[in-house]
């Protein structure tokens, strides 16, 4: 059997289509260049668990998505895996939790039984936060 993809979209997807694109056009368009011109914002605190993993990814998809044309290279799998080994160690050094912590890209390390207070704690302070006029909150999550 023989399937073959067809690439014409229906009624269904292209009226889809219009809804999201006059969407976009009446609610983001209109204030795209007020966006990207106004100040952004941090977040107020980063804590992390002690086992947190910071970065885009994970080590191994990082390494696999970075390294791929090279590994597929190496056509001895002792030295394939002696090179994927090494470049996993760089990629875990260089998102060591408590080097960001001593750089200040992390505030705190939690340790999972002192979670709960520490959300307390940061809750209550967060009682007493103020923005001014001229700083805009933006719904976007620092990544």
């Amino acid at each position: 059997m023989t399937v073959t993809a067809s690439w014409e979209l229906d009624r269904e997807h292209e009226d889809f289509r219009a809804s999201v694109r006059a969407f976009v056009d009446r609610y983001v368009r209109p204030v795209v260049d007020e966006s990207e011109e106004a100040p952004g914002f941090g977040p107020r605190a980063s804590i992390a668990l002690p086992t947190a993993a910071v970065g885009p990814m994970a080590a191994e998809a990082s390494v696999s998505a970075m390294y791929a044309p090279k590994i597929a290279a190496i056509s001895d799998p002792g030295e394939r895996a002696a090179f994927v080994d090494a470049r996993l160690a760089e990629q875990r050094a260089d998102i060591n939790l408590l080097r960001l912590a001593s750089e200040l890209v992390v505030d705190s390390i939690v340790e999972p039984a002192g979670l709960r207070a520490e959300l307390i704690g940061r809750l209550a302070d967060a009682a007493h936060w103020t923005r001014g006029p001229q700083r805009r909150h933006h719904n976007i999550s620092p990544v």
